[in-house]
Order: C-alpha cells, then sequence, then structure tokens
C-alpha cells in the first residue's frame, strides 16, 4: 500500500517507509517454506526499482533483480505452485 501511496503522491518518505516494512517483513518468511516470500520479494523489488529510478544508484538496481530471480526461484520450486 505504501509503495502505491508513493505512486500517487510520490513521497519519498512512503517509498522509504514501504522498503523498510517489506524488508521486515522478509525476515519473517523464512524461505522457502513460507508461501508469501515470492509476493514480498517481488514487492520490495518494484519499490527498490522505483528507488533507483530517482536514485540511479547501480547498487539498488542490482538487489531488485536479485530479490526477482530469488522469487522466481521459489515459484518454480516443486513444493510452490504460486504465482508472483
Amino acid at each position: 500500500m505504501l509503495g502505491q501511496s508513493y505512486n500517487r503522491a510520490g513521497k519519498q518518505e512512503d517509498l522509504d517507509q514501504a522498503i523498510k516494512l517489506y524488508e521486515e517483513v522478509l525476515h519473517l518468511q523464512p524461505a522457502p517454506h513460507d508461501p508469501e516470500r515470492a509476493r514480498t520479494l517481488n514487492a520490495l523489488s518494484l519499490c527498490l526499482c522505483r528507488q533507483y529510478v530517482k536514485s540511479e544508484h547501480p547498487e539498488v538496481l542490482e538487489r531488485a533483480i536479485a530479490l526477482l530471480q530469488e522469487a522466481i526461484q521459489l515459484c518454480e520450486h516443486p513444493d510452490n505452485n504460486q504465482t508472483i
């Protein structure tokens, strides 16, 4: 929701808060056992992509890509039949 709020209002603090909260959620979702982890990884990655557009820091984009790769791997896991 905060990521969407950033899209509407463009407030950097909304984006920063969304990133912080998604990171906290990830710590509560042990991979690959939590079926929601892939969705959280995807949401965090999207927020980081928005941050990269503003900052143009390559490490932000690299982290977003790594998170998406992890999300894809989780979706490909035989015990997980979800999509992101």
